[in-house]
């Protein structure tokens, strides 16, 4: 049996610093989309606000990196 150690990453990400994006139409939606995204090379955060009568559209369920066969 291999056990794999788990990381535990601490990490303070202040978005009032992040400064805003407005997004139309994400993934097929209509409508906007605001988010406040941060990335690096582990993580991908990504808060979003979706303005009234807006959607972003339809996502493929993704586990460890690999697409799944069912909508979500």
């Amino acid at each position: 049996m291999i056990l794999k150690s788990k990381v535990i990453h601490n990490m303070k990400i202040d978005f009032n610093e992040i400064e805003p994006m407005t997004i139309p139409g994400m993934n097929g939606g209509i409508g906007m989309m605001t988010a406040k995204m941060y990335n690096d090379e582990n993580y991908r955060i990504i808060p979003t606000t979706i303005h009234t009568g807006g959607s972003i559209g339809s996502h493929r369920l993704r586990r460890m990196g690999r697409k799944v066969d069912k909508f979500r």
